[in-house]
């Protein structure tokens, strides 16, 4: 070949090169970075990235992307990272069309977290979680057939807690690695491990030990004790395994709190009503005498009833105008109706009494005779208390 024809040959691979490199979209530097997509000037000022993905979009390229695996259409994207949308959002887009699973250990079956739509919708962790604050989905608009708690105080005296350790069975937390064996494996020299390889195996088989072992003393309830009193709360797994909504119990306690302390309201009323009687009896005699009309009187309190249900003296007493009678009625308390009778046995005012709790009726004077009435509470046909109260001019 002569001169003139390897001038030209020389000539033509040049062009080639220069057209390759104005078109190329992977290209290798000098110091092994690698560069995917139009490079722009100031990107990478520093020069510290080993690989640089730009996408097509924008001056700075943005919306880069790097898939695994074969890709579909957008509805059907199987697994990519890569910056948010097709503007400069700055915003890493971590896809996976079934999940994501974050793993660790010498052979990354190791399941730290992760997402499975196998598994419905929600996010696994198999580690502690730490934060400055959990916030959770609580708006109004989101909820649909609210109803209120009742016998919250009953279904939570059924509760036990309990102290414990954690000893999780062999292999909680893991996940097998899927291996695909074909021709193209013959490729493998060698299945023996390096130095290093020996070094984390074998620190990562005393840390799987160490986590496993029972350690720190926890506070908590047994899941499958919780589900027979409250089974909204408790879940299970694909293998098997309970999980409990601690959250879940708050509003069970805050709700078993006020029915007690509308009990100890209620008993505290009680209380103050017999310390006034004590207190109005100053001698012997009118002890014995009130003992003796006790059995007769009007006032006298039925002990085989509904436990801590409560009628209280009607105040004020005596009365002219309007009079208020107070009640407790407990958890669990069905067709409850206050009953107003004259000396005579007459029926002269029916009261229904709906829910639970503390309340109160008030009596108008003004639809009664001057006069000494009696009132009763009956609930579920049960008579609580029989009560007197005088109407003046």
């Amino acid at each position: 070949m002569n001169t003139k024809n390897i001038k030209i040959l020389i000539s033509v691979a040049l062009m080639a090169m220069c057209a390759f490199n104005m078109n190329a979209q992977v290209k290798v530097e000098s110091n092994g970075k690698v560069i995917m997509g139009t490079e722009y000037s100031g990107d990478d000022a520093l020069n510290i990235l080993s690989a640089h993905i730009n996408g097509p979009y924008g001056t700075y390229h943005y919306g880069g992307k790097l898939a695994f695996g074969d890709f579909g259409s957008t509805s059907g994207w199987n697994a990519l990272i890569g910056e948010y949308g097709n503007y400069d959002s700055d915003r890493l887009w971590l896809h996976g069309k079934n999940g994501i699973y974050l793993t660790r250990g010498s052979d990354g079956s190791t399941i730290i977290g992760y997402y499975d739509v196998s598994n419905g919708n929600k996010f696994t962790f198999n580690c502690d979680v730490y934060s400055y604050s959990t916030k959770l989905t609580s708006d109004e608009r989101f909820k649909t057939n609210v109803k209120g708690l009742d016998s919250a105080l009953v279904k939570l005296n059924k509760l036990n807690g309990v102290s414990y350790n954690y000893n999780f069975p062999n292999g909680f937390g893991q996940k097998s690695i899927d291996k695909v064996s074909s021709s193209a494996d013959t490729n493998i020299v060698s299945t023996e491990l390096t130095d290093k390889e020996k070094k984390d195996k074998e620190f990562f088989e005393k840390y799987d030990k160490e986590n496993k072992d029972p350690k720190g003393k926890r506070l908590g309830f047994i899941a499958q004790d919780l589900q027979k009193v409250f089974p909204e709360l408790v879940d299970q797994d694909s293998a098997g395994y309970f999980y409990v909504d601690y959250v879940g119990l708050i509003p069970v306690i805050i709700e078993a709190l006020k029915e007690q302390q509308s009990i100890i309201d209620a008993q505290s009323l009680k209380i103050k009503e017999l310390e006034d009687k004590v207190k109005g009896t100053s001698t012997k005699e009118n002890k014995n005498a009130n003992l003796k009309s006790a059995s007769v009187s009007p006032d006298t309190e039925i002990l085989d009833v509904t436990t801590n249900a409560f009628l209280f003296q009607n105040t004020p007493n005596p009365f002219t105008y309007n009079t208020e009678i107070k009640y407790y009625l407990p958890e669990g308390s069905n067709n409850a109706v206050l009953y107003v009778f004259n000396l005579q046995g007459n029926l002269l005012m029916t009261e229904k009494i709906s829910g639970t709790g503390n309340g109160s009726i008030t009596i108008n004077g003004s639809e009664l005779n001057p006069g000494m009435y009696v009132y009763s509470l009956l609930i579920d046909g049960q008579e609580v208390a029989t009560k007197r109260m005088i109407l003046t001019d």
